[in-house]
């Protein structure tokens, strides 16, 4: 089994971009192909309210709000999933999420995504479109 992938980010003030690409691949015996699966990501953010992504140690933390109404963080992602080769039929996956997080303290983030999927696998396909809250107490 092999893993490859590449991984960056780039943080200006208030503005990020971050994305990820990976590929596996298996051998397989008994003359049966190699099997190849790969998958990633894209992702943009904006600290409307000013502030900035803290990085440290290999990780992003959430920002610390910089006004007493919190901080406000628009988000854009694209993902994409295959998982069909070599005659196994493990599905293709892509969506696009938009997404806010409003920051209320160092510990306290309220989170809403709108999600619009599209997967296919052996035949199948479903497309939802999904929305989803979040309140995250960490610490």
């Amino acid at each position: 089994m092999q893993r490859r992938g590449i991984e960056a980010l780039w943080i200006n003030g208030p503005w990020s971009l971050q994305g990820e690409y990976q590929q596996q691949t298996a051998r397989r015996g008994s003359g049966l192909p190699d099997y190849r699966g790969y998958g990633g990501y894209a992702s943009a953010s904006w600290l409307v309210t000013g502030e900035s992504r803290p990085y440290s140690a290999g990780n992003v933390g959430n920002p610390k709000p910089g006004h007493r109404h919190g901080a406000v963080e628009l988000l854009l992602r694209r993902d994409h999933l295959d998982l069909d080769d070599a005659g196994i039929a493990g599905g293709r996956a892509r969506s696009w999420t938009l997404g806010a997080n409003w920051y209320l303290g160092p510990n306290l983030k309220f989170q809403g995504n709108y999600v619009r999927a599209d997967a296919r696998r052996a035949g199948s396909h479903v497309d939802p479109h999904l929305l989803s809250l979040r309140a995250q107490l960490h610490f």
